[in-house]
């Protein structure tokens, strides 16, 4: 169990590194000069850190960073992003609330095949 100031410590830590996640999303493929930094493993793991941790406010925060990372044209296609991606659906998995088939129509129809097979928990 977290003491407050444990928790508002953590949420801040939390919100500083997607905020650098963020800033990552928006520098990376500008130009030549922007590339992937030399310390993106490392980077990745505390990510997923947060996204496992058992604070589904804190699995909020890091899953938004991670979705821009997914859609991102440059991030979502680099070599060490990609090896984290199961890392990522087996940290996330456990924390997603399960969708039933009558709203699957109310959603992008991607996203819902996604769901379906990539994070339905047996």
């Amino acid at each position: 169990m977290f003491f407050p100031r444990q928790r508002q410590l953590t949420a801040g830590l939390s919100q500083v590194l997607t905020g650098l996640g963020t800033q990552l999303c928006s520098l990376w493929g500008k130009d030549d000069t922007c590339g992937p930094p030399p310390n993106l493993p490392t980077y990745l793991e505390v990510i997923l850190t947060f996204t496992s941790h058992p604070s589904l406010t804190l699995t909020n925060y890091v899953n938004q960073l991670w979705m821009a990372m997914f859609r991102h044209e440059h991030i979502s296609r680099h070599p060490v992003f990609m090896e984290v991606i199961p890392k990522w659906i087996n940290a996330s998995a456990p924390k997603l609330i399960k969708v039933s088939y009558l709203y699957l129509p109310t959603l992008n129809l991607k996203v819902g095949i996604f769901l379906l097979i990539c994070f339905t928990v047996p």
